[in-house]
């Protein structure tokens, strides 16, 4: 039996128990934080390295501007926008010899969404010596980060509002060399958008247990984020530019720092894109730049970030169908 999506909602009660909700697990993360910060290490840094070249371009921005499969990463809510199969594949060529593949898929199931995803992070080759002094390495190893995501996510359109809602199940799994360490968490966000082309929204990403290699624990990057875009449309002119304007604010909560990270996206025709974007804190990267184009379904995309600290640039590729 297929399930009308245009069920009947109680639209205000529904938004207003997702927005109780959310409160409350943000207030208790942030005590949990300062409560027992001194005893918090993180891990899996590579779980920071944004994976589509779209949202790359504009500095990592996404909490309510990333559109297709992958916005999943940035808020589980966005993948509801989405009406049909739709598939997104990145690559991005880190530092050295390093590289993160990906890939997300959505498909529409009625009522719901769902989504899968799959992010692999290779930390390249590395000398295997033994306690004692060698001229030449015994063996190499490979250090490899995967994560898994399964999302749930709903929108719902009333009164020119569209407010979405979603939940990502997470697996985490690292190996360096004969070790690894595995442990599961969980994404949860929503998103408004209002009449005057305004768009607000925030998630938490990466909540879950600790992780463990041989007797070291470590906690997963866990991360506060709220977004704010504006859309400015000019269609009635010929190349039909728009406008698109993004900002983040995230907090790292086990770290206890800060990312302001803002984007602009302007397309023409709905095919050609430009874009560029601002991180306003480190001191490693801070201007990215990026480009996109659509052919006939296809989506083609790619962002570079070039780093400070003689770290050189990072090359980000991605290809999408379906949106």
């Amino acid at each position: 039996m297929k399930i009308d999506k245009n069920i009947s909602v109680n639209y205000p009660i529904l938004s207003k128990l997702f927005f109780t909700i959310f409160t409350l697990l943000v207030i208790s993360i942030l005590f949990a934080s300062s409560l027992f910060a001194e005893d918090f290490r993180t891990g899996l840094a590579s779980l920071q390295i944004t994976p589509n070249a779209r949202e790359d371009a504009m500095a990592g921005t996404g909490v309510t501007s990333a559109i297709g499969p992958s916005s999943m990463y940035y808020n589980p809510s966005l993948t509801g926008n989405l009406n049909s199969f739709a598939i997104n594949i990145n690559y991005t060529k880190w530092f050295l010899d390093t590289y993160e593949q990906s890939l997300f898929l959505v498909k529409p199931l009625g009522f719901l969404n769902l989504g899968l995803g799959i992010v692999n992070f290779n930390a390249g080759k590395f000398d295997f010596r033994p306690d004692y002094p060698t001229d030449e390495p015994t063996g190499y190893y490979k250090p490899n980060d995967f994560n898994f995501f399964l999302n749930l996510s709903r929108t719902i359109t009333k009164n020119s509002y569209t407010t979405s809602f979603g939940i990502s199940g997470r697996y985490y799994y690292e190996k360096i060399y004969e070790y690894d360490a595995t442990g599961i968490g969980a994404d949860a966000g929503f998103a408004v958008k209002f009449p005057a082309n305004v768009q607000l929204g925030f998630s938490i990403i990466n909540f879950g247990t600790t992780m463990k290699f041989i007797r070291e624990d470590f906690w997963l990057p866990t991360r506060l984020l709220g977004g704010v875009s504006y859309n400015i449309d000019f269609s009635n002119t010929e190349l039909k530019p728009k406008v698109k304007i993004t900002s983040d604010l995230g907090y790292l909560m086990y770290d206890g720092k800060f990312e302001i990270n803002s984007g602009i996206e302007l397309s023409l025709k709905d095919k050609y894109f430009l874009r560029t974007g601002y991180k306003f804190i480190g001191n490693t990267n801070h201007l990215n730049f990026g480009f996109g184009l659509i052919v006939k379904n296809l989506r083609i995309e790619y962002a570079f970030s070039p780093y400070n600290l003689n770290l050189n640039t990072t090359h980000h590729f991605s290809l999408s169908l379906g949106y």
